[in-house]
């Protein structure tokens, strides 16, 4: 399952401009929420919109709408209907928490060939209301996540893949919990005190053993799976890719070996020195 947001700025004509496009290819039941009327037309469609549009400062800049999309994988067995059912489920249930104040108009498209999807299309503003909505991205990602666990639970016949629900070290350096924690406490999360550890550890060491002996020592283990290395402390695991160490860690001992290397240069420079004119030596009779 995916769930994209567009939002589209500027004037009421995008109310039409959307309902058609949506009405076009629609199939099944369409769907209404929060307008007075059960299943009004497209006239008291459009209208509703701009009129609940009426209510807010518009300019260019400023968001008129959202065009949302819930997709299904198109489903190899024949499950087409089930598909539909579960759209629609979804998007009561989407609905519910994305836009509880606001209106919306939605249908099913069965158009594209990898996907079935729903089309909907959501004012910028509560019923009413002279303020926009505004959905922070994390609260966005919550629903998505929700609905997702929703779908596997009740439709697990579909057999959709988890998206939102897997692990996301890689996209952010420090979950939505971690971030909220910081900026009361002001103190550093679990996974930067790890990445604080790792990186003098990594420093200082003489090679890639000694780092990692060192690290099991104070309750750190470096797990190897295939091309990346996983930093595992208690519950917390991270890649070393995730906590931007992966170079750091390719290249310990390296500095060290480097300096060492010119050190030896130097000495040999030196005695080659004292051979070649043995009579400019270090006078210590003083």
């Amino acid at each position: 399952m995916i769930i994209k947001s567009m939002s589209r700025k500027g004037g009421a004509h995008h109310f039409q401009q959307l309902y058609n496009y949506i009405s076009k290819d629609a199939e099944g039941d369409r769907i209404w929420h929060n307008f007075l009327y059960h299943e009004p037309d497209q006239q008291q469609t459009v209208r509703s919109f701009s009129d609940n549009a009426r209510h807010l400062k518009t300019s260019k800049r400023h968001n008129i709408l959202y065009h949302e999309i819930i997709s299904l994988k198109r489903s190899e067995k024949d499950q087409q209907d089930r598909q539909m059912e579960a759209l629609r489920d979804l998007a009561r249930q989407y609905l519910a928490s994305r836009a509880k104040g606001q209106l919306a108009y939605g249908a099913i498209h069965l158009d594209t060939v990898h996907s079935v999807h729903l089309h909907l299309m959501i004012s910028s503003n509560d019923r009413g209301s002279h303020k926009r909505v505004r959905l922070p991205k994390y609260e966005f990602l919550q629903i998505q996540k929700t609905l997702e666990s929703n779908l596997q639970r009740t439709y697990p016949e579909l057999e959709e893949k988890a998206i939102y629900n897997k692990p996301w070290e890689q996209s952010q350096d420090l979950s939505n919990k971690e971030q909220n924690l910081k900026s009361r406490t002001k103190a550093p999360s679990k996974k930067e005190q790890l990445r604080e550890t790792m990186e003098r550890v990594f420093k200082n060491a003489p090679s890639q053993q000694d780092a990692k002996e060192y690290l099991e020592t104070i309750g750190i283990d470096l797990v190897a799976r295939g091309n990346n290395i996983t930093a595992v402390q208690g519950k917390l695991k991270c890649r070393l890719k995730t906590l931007k160490l992966d170079e750091a860690y390719q290249t310990i001992g390296k500095k060290l070996a480097s300096h060492e290397k010119k050190e030896d240069d130097r000495m040999d420079d030196l005695y080659r020195f004292w051979r070649e004119n043995p009579d400019r030596g270090v006078d210590r009779e003083r």
